[in-house]
């Protein structure tokens, strides 16, 4: 059986290793249940990276600089956690290091499918809402465009007889010239010319509407990218808003308090969904008419996104179960339980945190602790 047949059946391994990367010692945990250990030939490096030697050797930095930790792509595309312990005493003059292999993917293909079950869910709920804002400028530009359909048959009448009039003769004129005046007369051509204006000012606004609304809805559905972006949390959290506006207007005053913070390198789609979330959440807590409000700040090295509501608050009971995947306390057939969960994950794998504060028939405070600069872990 060659290397790579093997690491294709095992699911998790413990390898010790010299300080050249050469395997000493094995222990292998397969995917069906087997368990061997053996002497193994050959560098951990075609284990964990495919290539023998490799120029970024984990068990190089990890003797150099202590343990490091990180994920790999194999050969066939799935995903692997690598975690290296160097061995502090020196045995015979060389060192060595502990290897921890482990097979993630179907853990990785687990939490993409719930990520991306709570995203449409999300979506589906937005979905009314931005059909609503985008048909209210869509029914104005259609009321204008129709206007202005009439206009054009007076203008085009118009410039057929103004047409005529200079094509014909001084004594045949005067009849051309009567029936200009009839119809500004009738029709009030001067009240058109100005009143096209006003049409045209107010399609374009709403034009520009419904480019914005599409524009922060592309911003959250698109499918998230596995490189890193700069990203604004003002802005995202300006958008959000934006995209929720039939949501919150007929429920809640929101109010905002945007602090001076750095940009951070993240996924932004992710930190969109998680701000969605939270609001959809504060908004859906609120029965009547309440307050959100939402503040951002930059302390050290960490910036925090603040989002409080005067909805009916969480039970202590349940404060601890929030994040726990399909735990809600919406009534059955509201919610799939899946946002709370995905947003603590997305939050976490960017090496922040979220904080609960919440008392009932006072309200809820989530915090989001981001760092302001971290490499964030490998994106599926």
């Amino acid at each position: 059986m060659t290397m790579e047949n093997m690491v294709q059946r095992r699911s998790e391994a413990i390898y010790i290793v010299d300080e050249e990367g050469r395997i000493i010692h094995s222990c292998r945990n397969y995917a069906d249940g087997g368990v061997s250990m053996l002497p193994e030939q050959g560098s951990i490096c075609s284990v964990i990276c495919h290539k023998s030697p490799c120029d970024k050797c984990m068990v190089q930095r990890a003797l150099a600089s202590g343990e490091c930790e990180d994920q790999q792509r194999t050969a066939d595309g799935g995903i692997v956690h690598v975690r290296i312990w160097p061995i502090s005493a020196e045995i015979l003059g060389k060192k060595f290091a502990i290897v921890f292999w482990q097979d993630i993917s179907s853990q990785k293909n687990m939490e993409a499918q719930l990520y991306h079950s709570q995203k449409l869910e999300a979506i589906g709920e937005l979905a009314a809402g931005v059909a609503h804002e985008i048909n209210n400028p869509l029914g104005f530009i259609y009321g204008n465009l129709k206007v202005m359909q009439e206009y054009a048959e007076v203008f085009k009448k118009s410039m057929e007889l103004m047409r005529q009039l200079g094509q014909t003769s001084p004594d045949k004129a005067t009849g051309l010239i009567e029936q200009l005046a009839a119809l500004d007369q009738a029709e009030d051509i001067e009240t058109i010319a100005s009143d096209i204006d006003s049409l045209l000012a107010d399609s374009v606004s709403g034009a520009a509407r419904v480019t914005e609304i599409v524009s922060n809805l592309k911003s959250f559905a698109r499918p998230d990218s596995k490189e890193k972006r700069d990203y604004s949390v003002n802005d995202g959290l300006a958008s959000t808003l934006k995209i929720l506006s039939n949501e919150l207007k007929y429920k809640c005053t929101v109010i905002t308090d945007f602090g001076d913070v750095p940009d951070i390198e993240c996924y932004p789609g992710e930190l969109n969904q998680v701000f969605v979330n939270i609001i959809v959440n504060a908004a859906q807590a609120i029965s009547d008419h309440g307050e959100i409000k939402i503040r951002t700040w930059a302390e050290q090295d960490n910036i925090y996104v603040e989002i409080a509501d005067s909805g009916c608050g969480i039970k202590d009971s349940d404060l601890g179960h929030i994040f726990d995947p399909f735990f809600s306390t919406k009534p059955v057939g509201k919610g799939t339980g899946l946002g709370l969960s995905v947003s603590h994950g997305i939050v976490e794998k960017h090496g922040g945190r979220i904080e609960v504060k919440s008392e009932l028939g006072v309200g809820t405070v989530f915090t989001i602790v981001l760092p302001a600069q971290r490499q964030v872990t490998y994106q599926k």
